[in-house]
């Protein structure tokens, strides 16, 4: 059982305990193991003194069975036994490190066992898988009872407490020539004598009696051939069970851990269920981050081979005293390290979860309440031979219940309760969701009020909000202090399935709604959402490092080609992406391009499709001029066309071309380019749709204003923000060159630590990147409420957590689609849904002039024409401005006086 029992399986996710009775389910549901947090239990310490049969000591010392001492013990850390009364205390020949005698405990006892279910319930657990080791049975009548005591023990303890429990014969020690014997004999005393499988509590799955075999397939394990193993096998489901096997590690690759033979392949999937035993296959979170990759495939395998998977997962590992391996070899991290496991299997899909184990610590894998300091723990002295640890060794100060707190969480989430990704709570500090906590009606564009409470040192508040029951979540507020109350803007996504999360800044504590609210729709905006394309974290290309080298800066969206570009201002290219599936296009060309400090940093596209980047000069100058380039379209044979170059209206020494925006078509094309440190703005204007003349916007701005972001708005207006300042718009005339604040939003509307942020005019929406202390967000608001400002809409979590500090990266709209790219940290698609169906277009005819108009509340239409109504003329976008009168959207097209058709399209 060496390294077998060295894995413990737990599954953390959502609440934060206070009290741990709030948790106890009265009874476990016992017909499936879909859904269920399920532990290893041994069961197996007995002691000198406890009216068993069979004399001594059982797995608290290593030779004939002596009361444990300095001078032989086999654990390396002890149990919590505080709460067991003087007639369930053993003696051990310790002192603690309070000067306390030690004592140990027996399983032989009913009232022990029946105290680790009562537990098992006050924290929520679902049930116990029980080992039993087949060698141990046979030995003799004297071993055989004291099994047979855990066995009974452990069906009294589930039946009183409304828990689970199955057989798990451990074969791993057995002899080969005689296991099959052992198994059937036995199995005919345990469901024939004993009966357990009829117990109410017993689990069943697929209909049987769940019955678990560990130890077949081990490389250096039981040698039996892979035709003996499927006898075994065989012979459980003719006696109507369904079979779990506990297997190597690499059972689909037979390698390693497994058994080599071809053969053991049709073994393995002979299951109903596999288990693959894990503990110490990986020692630290990112090795345990990296076999994620192995527990997909696991359960792909699985799944096409109509095989339930139930993986490993184990607080830590230390067998010095037994076996001496290195103490606390595999450190647990405070919790951390199980947490991380648990994550990975639940977040790949895995259905339920095995923990190793509840009460092993002669390999350190145990989640009862253990002792968390070296005060309540054995002192080795004399001898020093022997070490031990407490919980508090990796510098963590646990209370003794808190694995079992943790797996707590671990079974909410493997219920279908929320997944935290990061361990969700902390010994001292608590968080406690008071209202919106089910039952509870909000609606759309209403203001509503968060409540909850505290504990412990919790300074600020992230407020979060799910429509799908947990599965995603998008910000309500961030960095909200802990007033206990928070007015909170409502999303306009009709649910009866919603679910607030508020978590502290630092990332725990986190806490959930118990239960589900709703959220009732009103107004035009109801349903206005995001739906994810695709996503690319940081490292997933060259041009997108995982780093904090701030390259990834450019990225613009073409409704046109359906194509994504990025710049990353290290790489001297302009890269190319399918915008539906974020698949690589040849790039463009970028032969003639040249000076710049970056030689190229953002992009943007106009209406008709054109494209456009420029470089960075970090002190302009006539001889170090900024630069636009323009290319036709992303054609590779295109070269690119210098369109404009010079100071773009800057006094010599700025630096110029850190933000850049276009809109409009051909001769109506329009490009801003910022600089630092002034309140002026360059506005680039064609009047051949080919070569760009420079005019300077004088503004009413700070001169930080206008640094980092510039977006276009509807008509003569436009958006601008460097982070931590407010994000503004600004009308501007373009004939007397002057630019006022028409609104400025603060830390009320508006996040005040905003990056890259993109406007879409005709859709009165607008999305900002936030920078968070740890995974930025993307928020889309709603600009329609032009009085009130932007409303919370969505939000969504950026994949990487490098610093952005500066606020770097852009934002892209286009064909009801968005882009982010938040430097350092991951780039986002999405595609913008909006409710309702076909809207009326109006068409008026003056001479050369058509009108059209149709509602300004009828969102995310563009208007298209062609020549003919017949299906063989192509509809063609229409570039031509689009303004508000009232109640409706405006187009102005000069066309000739010939027929034309035109039609609203949603893409």
């Amino acid at each position: 059982m060496l390294l077998r029992k060295l894995g413990l399986r737990a599954i953390l996710g959502l609440a934060v305990i206070n009290s741990p009775s709030v948790f106890g389910q009265s009874v476990v549901d016992a017909s499936t193991l879909t859904g269920k947090f399920v532990l290893g239990y041994q069961a197996w310490h007995a002691c000198g003194g406890d009216g068993k049969t069979l004399s001594g000591y059982i797995h608290w010392s290593h030779l004939n069975r002596v009361e444990p001492s300095p001078s032989d013990v086999v654990c390396d850390i002890w149990p919590d036994i505080t709460e067991l009364p003087a007639n369930e205390l053993f003696p051990a020949a310790f002192t603690n490190g309070n000067g306390q005698a030690t004592s140990a405990y027996s399983c032989y006892l009913t009232n022990t066992v029946l105290r680790h279910f009562r537990w098992m319930r006050d924290y929520g657990l679902d049930g116990v898988a029980l080992q039993r080791f087949t060698k141990d049975v046979f030995i003799d009548s004297t071993w055989a009872a004291l099994k047979n005591t855990n066995l009974v023990n452990c069906r009294l303890g589930a039946e009183t407490y409304g828990r689970v429990f199955f057989l798990m014969y451990d074969i791993s020690n057995e002899d080969p020539t005689i296991v099959t014997n052992h198994l059937q004999s036995d199995w005919a005393y345990v469901a024939g004598t004993l009966q357990i499988t009829n117990s109410s509590r017993y689990l069943k799955h697929r209909g049987k009696p769940l019955l678990g075999i560990w130890g077949l397939g081990f490389n250096g394990g039981l040698a039996v051939t892979p035709a003996n193993a499927q006898t075994i096998i065989d012979y459980f489901k003719g006696a109507g069970c369904t079979v779990l096997g506990g297997v190597p590690a690499n059972w689909r690759t037979l390698n390693g851990d497994s058994q080599t033979n071809a053969g053991w392949a049709s073994v393995y999937h002979s299951f109903s269920v596999l288990s693959p035993w894990t503990v110490g296959r990986y020692t630290t979170d990112a090795q345990a981050d990296g076999y994620k990759s192995t527990i997909t495939a696991d359960l792909a395998d699985c799944q096409a081979n109509g095989i339930d998977f139930l993986p490993v997962v184990f607080p830590g590992y230390s067998s010095h005293n037994l076996s001496g391996f290195t103490l606390n070899g595999i450190p647990r991290n405070g919790g951390r390290f199980f947490w991380r496991q648990i994550y990975n299997a639940l977040s790949a899909g895995c259905p339920a979860l095995y923990g190793a184990m509840f009460d092993e610590i002669d390999e350190g894998t145990a989640l009862y309440k253990l002792s968390p300091t070296s005060s309540t723990t054995p002192v080795a002295y004399p001898t020093n031979q022997y070490q031990f640890f407490a919980l508090d060794v990796d510098g963590y100060s646990l209370p003794s219940d808190w694995y079992l707190r943790v797996s707590t969480d671990g079974t909410l989430a493997t219920h279908g309760k929320p997944l935290n990704e990061w361990l969700p709570i902390t010994p001292t500090n608590t968080i406690t969701v008071l209202s919106p906590n089910g039952g509870n009606f909000w609606t759309s564009g209403v203001p509503a009020t968060v409540t909850w409470s505290t504990t412990g040192l919790v300074s600020y508040v992230n407020i979060d909000i799910s429509t799908d029951g947990g599965a995603t979540f998008r910000a309500l507020a961030y960095n909200a202090t802990n007033s206990g109350s928070k007015v909170v803007n409502v999303p306009y996504t009709a649910s009866t399935n919603c679910l607030v999360r508020i978590g502290s800044t630092n990332g725990t504590p986190v806490a959930w709604s118990q239960t589900n609210f709703t959220i009732r729709v009103s107004g035009t905006n109801a349903n206005i959402d995001l739906q994810q394309l695709w996503s690319m974290a940081p490292g997933t290309n060259s041009w997108l490092p995982n780093d904090t080298g701030n390259t990834a800066r450019g990225l613009a969206y073409n409704a046109a080609s359906n194509e994504v570009y990025t710049i990353n201002t290290s790489i001297f290219a302009v890269n190319v992406l399918d915008g539906t599936t974020g698949t690589n296009k040849p790039g463009l060309q970028t032969f003639g391009i040249s000076g710049g400090n970056f030689i190229l940093d953002k992009i943007g596209v106009a209406d008709d499709g054109i494209i456009y980047a420029g470089n960075v000069q970090t002190s302009v100058s006539s001889s170090s001029p900024f630069k636009l380039y323009r290319w036709a379209n992303s054609n590779p044979a295109i070269a690119p066309v210098l369109a404009y170059s010079g100071l773009a209206g800057f006094a010599s020494g700025l630096r110029v071309g850190d933000t850049l925006a276009v809109r409009g078509a051909g001769t109506n094309t329009q490009v801003l380019v910022g600089a630092r440190t002034v309140s002026t703005v360059c506005l680039l204007t064609t009047a051949d749709g080919t070569n760009f003349t420079a005019h300077t916007l004088n503004t009413d701005a700070t001169p930080e204003q206008l640094g980092s972001c510039l977006a276009f708005g509807l008509g003569n207006c436009f958006w601008a923000t460097t982070n931590g300042l407010p994000i503004a718009r600004l009308n501007f005339d373009p004939i007397s060159l002057v630019a006022t604040t028409a609104q400025s939003f603060g830390a009320s509307v508006l996040p005040p630590n905003c990056g890259a942020f993109a406007v879409d005019p005709a859709n009165s929406l607008m999305a900002a990147i936030i920078l968070t202390g740890a995974a930025d967000q993307l928020n889309l608001y709603d600009l329609s409420a032009t009085n009130s400002g932007p409303v919370l809409l969505s939000s969504w979590g950026i994949p990487g957590l490098n610093d952005n500090n500066f606020g770097l990266g852009a934002v892209a709209f286009g064909g009801n689609r968005l882009y982010a790219l938040d430097t350092n940290n991951g780039l986002l698609a999405f595609r913008v849904t909006f409710p309702g169906g076909p809207t009326p277009l109006s068409a008026n005819r003056s001479g050369t002039n058509v009108w059209l108009a149709w509602a300004a509340s009828a969102r995310g239409f563009y208007l298209q024409q062609r020549g003919s109504f017949t299906n063989g003329s192509t509809w063609q976008s229409v570039f031509d401005p689009v303004s508000i009168a009232g109640n409706q959207f405006v187009v102005t097209q000069q066309v000739a006086n010939v027929a034309g058709f035109y039609r609203l399209e949603k893409p």
